[in-house]
Protein backbone atom coordinates (compact mmCIF):
# COMPACT_ATOMS: atom_id res chain seq x y z
CA UNK A 1 0.00 0.00 0.00
CA UNK A 2 2.87 2.28 0.60
CA UNK A 3 4.71 1.85 -1.96
CA UNK A 4 1.85 1.64 -4.59
CA UNK A 5 0.76 5.00 -3.28
CA UNK A 6 4.16 6.76 -2.89
CA UNK A 7 4.05 9.65 -4.83
CA UNK A 8 0.72 10.83 -3.29
CA UNK A 9 2.45 10.64 0.21
CA UNK A 10 3.74 14.20 1.35
CA UNK A 11 7.16 15.53 1.10
CA UNK A 12 7.72 14.80 4.71
CA UNK A 13 7.39 10.99 5.70
CA UNK A 14 7.52 10.02 9.74
CA UNK A 15 10.88 8.61 10.65
CA UNK A 16 8.54 7.76 14.26
CA UNK A 17 5.58 8.65 15.74
CA UNK A 18 8.04 11.58 16.84
CA UNK A 19 10.15 12.75 14.08
CA UNK A 20 9.73 13.08 10.37
CA UNK A 21 12.38 13.63 7.35
CA UNK A 22 11.83 14.58 3.42
CA UNK A 23 10.20 11.86 1.64
CA UNK A 24 12.88 9.52 0.21
CA UNK A 25 12.04 5.57 -0.60
CA UNK A 26 13.72 4.19 2.13
CA UNK A 27 11.90 6.02 4.54
CA UNK A 28 8.62 5.58 3.23
CA UNK A 29 9.51 1.83 3.22
CA UNK A 30 11.56 1.25 6.42
CA UNK A 31 8.42 0.89 8.91
CA UNK A 32 6.52 -1.76 6.29
CA UNK A 33 10.27 -3.36 6.16
CA UNK A 34 10.63 -3.83 9.50
CA UNK A 35 6.65 -5.26 10.02
CA UNK A 36 8.03 -7.79 7.42
CA UNK A 37 10.73 -9.12 8.93
CA UNK A 38 8.38 -9.12 12.34
CA UNK A 39 6.03 -11.71 10.44
CA UNK A 40 9.26 -13.46 9.50
CA UNK A 41 10.59 -13.47 12.80
CA UNK A 42 6.98 -14.73 14.27
CA UNK A 43 6.49 -17.64 11.80
CA UNK A 44 10.60 -18.85 12.32
CA UNK A 45 8.85 -18.87 16.33
CA UNK A 46 5.94 -20.59 15.26
CA UNK A 47 8.64 -23.22 12.96
CA UNK A 48 10.39 -23.92 16.00
CA UNK A 49 7.15 -24.16 18.63
CA UNK A 50 5.96 -27.34 15.70
CA UNK A 51 8.56 -29.26 17.38
CA UNK A 52 6.79 -29.09 20.89
CA UNK A 53 5.72 -32.24 22.33
CA UNK A 54 2.76 -33.70 21.48
CA UNK A 55 0.76 -32.83 24.49
CA UNK A 56 1.98 -29.14 24.18
CA UNK A 57 1.51 -28.76 20.22
CA UNK A 58 -2.13 -27.42 20.89
CA UNK A 59 -0.90 -24.65 23.24
CA UNK A 60 2.40 -24.00 20.50
CA UNK A 61 -0.02 -23.50 17.65
CA UNK A 62 -2.46 -21.40 19.72
CA UNK A 63 0.94 -18.73 20.46
CA UNK A 64 2.04 -19.27 16.73
CA UNK A 65 -1.18 -18.39 15.22
CA UNK A 66 -1.81 -15.31 17.87
CA UNK A 67 1.94 -14.24 17.01
CA UNK A 68 1.13 -14.55 13.11
CA UNK A 69 -1.74 -12.61 13.42
CA UNK A 70 -0.69 -9.54 15.55
CA UNK A 71 2.30 -9.14 13.64
CA UNK A 72 0.49 -9.28 10.60
CA UNK A 73 -2.76 -6.81 12.01
CA UNK A 74 0.03 -4.34 13.43
CA UNK A 75 1.53 -4.38 9.61
CA UNK A 76 -1.37 -3.20 8.30
CA UNK A 77 -2.28 -0.81 10.91
CA UNK A 78 1.20 1.00 10.65
CA UNK A 79 0.36 1.16 6.70
CA UNK A 80 -2.71 2.71 7.39
CA UNK A 81 -1.06 5.29 9.73
CA UNK A 82 2.17 6.01 6.95
CA UNK A 83 -0.96 6.56 4.42
CA UNK A 84 -2.69 8.82 6.73
CA UNK A 85 0.54 10.93 7.05
CA UNK A 86 0.81 13.77 8.16
CA UNK A 87 -2.36 14.13 10.52
CA UNK A 88 -2.92 10.08 11.29
CA UNK A 89 -6.31 9.38 13.30
CA UNK A 90 -5.33 9.30 16.78
CA UNK A 91 -7.29 6.25 16.72
CA UNK A 92 -5.00 4.30 14.36
CA UNK A 93 -1.99 4.61 16.77
CA UNK A 94 -4.12 3.95 19.73
CA UNK A 95 -5.49 0.23 17.37
CA UNK A 96 -1.44 -0.43 16.94
CA UNK A 97 -0.89 -0.36 20.61
CA UNK A 98 -3.47 -2.70 21.67
CA UNK A 99 -3.15 -4.64 18.81
CA UNK A 100 0.18 -5.65 20.13
CA UNK A 101 -0.72 -5.57 23.92
CA UNK A 102 -3.46 -7.57 23.21
CA UNK A 103 -1.84 -10.13 21.24
CA UNK A 104 1.30 -10.74 23.08
CA UNK A 105 -0.81 -10.99 26.24
CA UNK A 106 -2.85 -13.71 24.81
CA UNK A 107 0.11 -15.57 23.46
CA UNK A 108 1.52 -15.03 26.90
CA UNK A 109 -1.71 -16.94 28.10
CA UNK A 110 -1.68 -19.69 25.87
CA UNK A 111 2.45 -20.03 26.30
CA UNK A 112 1.71 -21.15 29.92
CA UNK A 113 2.41 -25.02 29.76
CA UNK A 114 5.14 -24.62 27.71
CA UNK A 115 7.29 -23.21 30.66
CA UNK A 116 7.24 -26.71 31.77
CA UNK A 117 10.85 -27.47 31.41
CA UNK A 118 10.56 -30.78 29.83
CA UNK A 119 7.91 -28.70 27.38
CA UNK A 120 10.39 -25.80 27.66
CA UNK A 121 14.01 -28.21 26.34
CA UNK A 122 11.93 -29.36 23.22
CA UNK A 123 11.70 -25.51 21.47
CA UNK A 124 15.16 -25.58 19.14
CA UNK A 125 16.02 -24.07 15.53
CA UNK A 126 17.51 -25.61 12.90
CA UNK A 127 20.63 -23.87 12.03
CA UNK A 128 19.05 -22.56 8.98
CA UNK A 129 16.11 -20.79 11.06
CA UNK A 130 18.62 -19.28 13.63
CA UNK A 131 20.64 -17.62 10.93
CA UNK A 132 17.27 -16.28 9.19
CA UNK A 133 16.02 -14.90 13.17
CA UNK A 134 19.96 -13.73 13.04
CA UNK A 135 19.70 -11.61 9.92
CA UNK A 136 16.16 -10.55 10.24
CA UNK A 137 16.99 -8.73 13.74
CA UNK A 138 20.36 -7.43 12.52
CA UNK A 139 17.89 -5.95 9.75
CA UNK A 140 16.25 -4.66 11.87
CA UNK A 141 18.61 -3.32 14.13
CA UNK A 142 20.29 -1.87 10.99
CA UNK A 143 16.66 -0.02 9.87
CA UNK A 144 16.10 1.53 13.04
CA UNK A 145 19.72 3.20 13.07
CA UNK A 146 18.27 6.95 11.64
CA UNK A 147 15.99 7.21 14.36
CA UNK A 148 19.06 5.73 17.01
CA UNK A 149 21.46 8.31 15.49
CA UNK A 150 18.88 11.16 15.82
CA UNK A 151 18.58 11.88 12.24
Amino acid sequence: MVAYSYAAQPDDMPLSHFASEPKTLFVALRIPAINLMMIGLADLLSRSLSRSLPEHRTAADRVGATLLCTAGVKAWIAAREILAWPDPSPAIRIAGVLTVAGGLALAAAFARPLFAPRAYQQLRWTRVELTVACVLVASVVLLNLPLALGR
